[in-house]
């Protein structure tokens, strides 16, 4: 993606052998599995997810191996979205911006995360204008699913939020 900037513009620059920080490893719990398995029932073939990480991220992405065709567009990519690259679950070729492309503000996770995104031509690393732009999310075309807090969002980003009490606001997250 476009977040490139030139080496002029780095003061400081420190060069290490040190292997970068990892993500911990998801351990998901028997709840959050059945909670995973509830929320990969809603999702549909061919849609485009963005969803953060974690154990309950996690447990979702776990359940979603008998899908086809999903796309990626979100703020994070993480190890259990590369699984599914692996898989064939995950192909992004349904996706009306960015088709074929791994969309993402910011890598999250392992060793094998990172080797798989250097120089991989189907990720794109994007600032939060794309990755996070209500204008530009409305206009995907294929169902879309968030898994951020939200109940229901559809085509044109509305959203459908949890509520505990009436006249309680749920958290926009993304």
């Amino acid at each position: 993606g476009p977040c490139f900037f030139s080496a002029d513009k780095i003061d400081f620059l420190i060069e290490t052998s040190h292997p970068l920080f990892p993500f911990p490893e998801v351990k998901v719990t028997a709840v959050e599995r059945r909670i995973g398995e509830i929320v990969a029932f809603l999702i549909p073939d061919h849609a485009t997810i963005e969803i953060g990480v974690g154990n309950l991220p996690g447990a979702i992405l776990q359940q979603l191996e008998g899908k086809r065709d999903l796309g990626i567009h979100s703020g994070m990519l993480s190890d259990p979205m590369i699984n599914l690259v692996d898989k064939g679950v995950i192909t992004n070729r349904k996706k009306n911006l960015f088709p074929g492309k791994l969309v993402a503000g910011e890598l999250f996770g392992s060793e094998k995360l990172f080797r798989f995104a250097h120089e991989n031509e189907s990720v794109e690393i994007h600032p939060a204008r794309v990755t996070h732009n209500p204008r530009l999310l409305g206009r995907l075309q294929n169902n879309r699913f968030d898994g951020h807090g939200r109940k229901r969002q559809n085509l044109t980003h509305r959203l459908q939020l949890p509520q505990r009490h009436p006249g309680d606001f749920a958290p926009v997250h993304g």
